[in-house]
């Protein structure tokens, strides 16, 4: 392949512009902590189909406001929807219920989205109504796809770290307790036992 003469060569990681195919040349990825070491996103040519994204939050009831996306996709509380799984994520779309796999779903009228427990769980919104831990706030990645009359839901964290990369190398390791052995055996014992020993007096005391 021919380069322009001020091109980084083939494994320069040193150079700012140096792109992914070098990377893998040099037989390691760049180095984490930037949101400029992003490898370049391999992208496919354009179709036309309209698609339309959001970050929609749910209540503390794991109710996911999609108002927006609804209104576009011309859907209302009178639609009647089907709600299915899908291996990364959930699948909506108008219709009617025709394998026991779907659900049954509505949007309110105030375009919220109750979801049933199955897809909370896919989607890491927590099931504790009333409670911190309902998934309140908890962010779903939503693509409304018009023309197609379906809404695709993908958990917010899985979505992003696909389009940022992998940053594991900044979440500090937790320590080990291998060497720690004695130390977890004998702090259940000292808690177990409450009985203290006998005072005994010195010899001649």
């Amino acid at each position: 392949m021919l380069r322009a003469p001020d091109s980084p060569r083939p494994g320069d990681l040193n150079s700012d512009t140096c792109c992914a195919e070098d990377v893998e040349a040099a037989g390691r990825r760049p180095e984490t902590g930037s949101l400029a070491s992003v490898t370049s996103l391999q992208r496919a040519r354009r179709d036309g189909v309209a698609r339309i994204g959001a970050f929609p939050a749910t209540d503390s009831q794991g109710r996911l406001n999609i108002k927006t996306l609804a209104n576009q996709l011309g859907w209302d509380r009178t639609t009647a929807l089907v709600l299915v799984l899908t291996p990364d994520g959930v699948l909506v779309e108008k219709g009617a219920r025709t394998t026991p796999t779907q659900s049954i779903v509505r949007i309110d009228k105030d375009g919220r989205l109750p979801l049933p427990s199955n897809a909370k769980a896919k989607l890491d919104i927590g099931t504790l109504a009333g409670t911190p831990e309902a998934g309140s706030m908890t962010q779903v990645a939503a693509i409304a796809v018009p023309p197609l009359g379906q809404l695709l839901l993908l958990p917010a964290k899985d979505a992003l770290q696909m389009l940022t990369g992998d940053f594991s190398a900044l979440v500090p390791e937790q320590p080990s307790n291998e060497d720690d052995g004695e130390d977890e055996v004998s702090a259940p014992q000292r808690r177990r036992s409450t009985v203290r020993a006998r005072f005994v007096p010195a010899a001649g005391g």
